[in-house]
């Protein structure tokens, strides 16, 4: 287990993020309260998204469920960090459209309906209190049962349910004490998880969804309680009493997954007119299982298993307007889930193949990385850096277990190894800080020799290219010797500026010839949005006539802030 998935003794531990007077004895709370109750559960969740992860083994042992609802979580607090509305009323609605958007997997969109119960309960409210908390988890409850196709005990329901009637008996008093009692009763629910659910049982697991939802009202509790003190989250129960560690699983439940079929998981976001929720959650019934639907008459997220996908996303299309798609192999998932634990539990390692991500801008330069063996791209740079949850989001989406991340940009790979952090997947990230250094890497790149010789092979190449940059300056500076006036371009050799012009094919030009060295033999030159072909062309040909011992090729990047990008090998 690695140490991103440990718990320290029984807890895990973080400092709550509000340190002023405690505020849990207040009478009335408004928006920015509620919003700093979830802000706390985010940064308790992202601390414990590598335990809720190794947890998950329904309804497929993917190992996704943390991840899932963290992403969730996390655009929930944003927007309504955004808002920053002093009404209770506005920014729980604020919440829950956040939520119905970014609800991702199972537990995600579960999860989004646990505030879609709580903005029904507090609208157009200014405060709420003791009486109108409680209300709002009981209908949380109501909504999360009400979005399943089958409903089933022993997963995150069971323990929502424990938290809307827990909150109910104790809404009489404060409400740190009220959440005292809920948060005890949401790991008693979850202890019982188990003796509900077979597949649990077997395995020696509790619910990871409803773990999850522990550690959320463990961060609400621990802003309430506004001491600065430590937050308590217990670890995962122990079902069996065994000394296994939380999510190592028994090799018996290995050999009887490796029997079962899953099929697909399809989600998708659907808007229209006229949305008949109820209708459509009795079509996926039929078509399809463990189904989750949830929206309104203008938009509606789907989230289905089914062996066929295809008549699911044709459903899905005769509705409306079809976005958000994500279509996983969930038998793929479990084959990978089994060899990786399969190898944990025999002291080794799982050779399995991996796939790329890349990070880029501009339509040919995604092209280039998707053409040699890019799994996907995901759209940034320069003035325009993924978060980390998007970088993650992209990770959980790639189609094998062990990723490759090329994030082609220092501004990115802080965030990128955040993520490493964060993903429920075998992520590693090639530090390339360059578009060239992501292209010379990607080109050694080979699925069927596994991440670790990838990883290797790929950060070997990194050193081997040469970096051009041709762009305009934003303001006067006088760097690296050479002095630059506002609008100038400007180029640049593996980050240090060389010279200054007011003609791009000029700078362009300078490049190149400041970034050859004896035995360079290849160069590539990206031409941008900021110019045309014909004059890229023209320069090349005249470097090509100077330079007859180097082969130069030219092509279209389509990047938007950069005049030429220049890979020279």
């Amino acid at each position: 287990m690695s140490d991103k998935d440990n718990i320290t003794g029984s807890r895990t531990t973080m400092r709550s993020m509000d340190s002023s007077a405690p505020i849990g004895s207040k009478v009335e709370y408004d928006g920015r309260d509620l919003t700093a109750m979830f802000a706390v559960s985010l940064a308790l969740m992202e601390r414990s998204v590598g335990v809720i992860n190794r947890l998950n083994v329904f309804p497929v042992p993917d190992g996704d469920t943390g991840v899932n609802m963290f992403l969730t979580l996390n655009d929930i607090v944003a927007r309504a960090q955004e808002l920053d509305s002093a009404s209770a009323g506005t920014a729980s609605q604020e919440m829950a459209s956040a939520g119905l958007l970014a609800g991702r997997g199972n537990s995600g969109v579960i999860l989004s309906q646990f505030f879609q119960g709580i903005a029904e309960c507090l609208a157009d409210r200014p405060t709420f209190g003791t009486t109108e908390m409680a209300a709002a988890f009981l209908r949380a409850t109501v909504r999360a049962y009400s979005a399943i196709g089958h409903p089933r005990e022993g997963t995150i329901l069971t323990v929502i349910r424990a938290v809307g009637e827990s909150a109910r008996s104790a809404s009489s008093g404060n409400m740190t004490d009220m959440f005292n009692i809920v948060c005890d009763a949401a790991y008693d629910a979850v202890a019982r998880t188990p003796s509900m659910l077979d597949v649990l049982r077997q395995a020696g697991f509790v619910d990871a969804g409803g773990y999850g939802l522990y550690v959320i009202l463990e961060g609400m509790r621990s802003h309430l309680k506004g001491d600065g003190s430590e937050a308590r989250v217990m670890a995962p129960p122990n079902p069996d009493s065994s000394d296994r560690s939380p999510g190592e699983v028994p090799e018996e439940f290995l050999d009887e997954i490796d029997a079962e079929e899953y099929g697909f998981c399809t989600q998708f976001l659907v808007q229209g007119d006229s949305l008949d929720v109820d209708s459509i959650k009795s079509t996926l019934n039929e078509i399809g299982q463990s189904s989750v639907v949830i929206g309104d008459a203008q938009m509606v997220r789907v989230h289905v298993h089914a062996v066929d996908p295809e008549p699911i996303m044709e459903f899905g299309k005769g509705l409306g307007e079809v976005s958000h798609v994500a279509v996983q192999d969930m038998d793929e998932q479990r084959r990978m889930y089994s060899i990786q634990r399969r190898a944990e539990l025999g002291g080794g390692t799982a050779a399995a193949p991996a796939s790329v991500i890349a990070i880029a801008w501009g339509k040919g330069l995604e092209a280039v990385f998707t053409e040699n063996g890019a799994s996907s791209v995901l759209r940034g740079g320069d003035t325009m850096n993924p978060s980390v949850g998007q970088i993650l989001a992209a990770v959980e989406d790639a189609p094998t277990t062990d990723v490759v991340l090329l994030p082609n940009n220092s501004n990115i790979l802080t965030a990128a190894n955040q993520a490493v952090e964060l993903s429920s997947k075998n992520l590693a990230v090639v530090p390339s800080v360059t578009i060239p250094q992501g292209i010379a890497a990607l080109l050694e790149f080979r699925s069927e020799i596994g991440l670790e010789r990838n990883v290797s092979q790929m950060a070997g190449r990194l050193s081997d290219v040469r970096t051009g940059e041709v762009c305009r300056a934003t303001r006067a500076v006088e760097m690296d010797g050479v002095d630059v006036k506002e609008d100038q371009i400007i180029g640049l050799v593996d980050g240090s500026l060389i010279v200054a012009d007011a003609d791009p094919g000029q700078v362009l030009t300078q490049v190149v010839e400041g970034g050859l060295v004896e035995d360079s033999e290849i160069v590539t030159v990206f031409w941008g949005d900021l110019v045309m072909e014909a004059e890229a062309a023209k320069v090349v040909d005249e470097l090509l006539a100077k330079h007859p011992g180097v082969e130069f090729e030219i092509m279209d990047g389509g990047q938007p802030h950069y005049h030429y990008l220049v890979s020279i090998e």
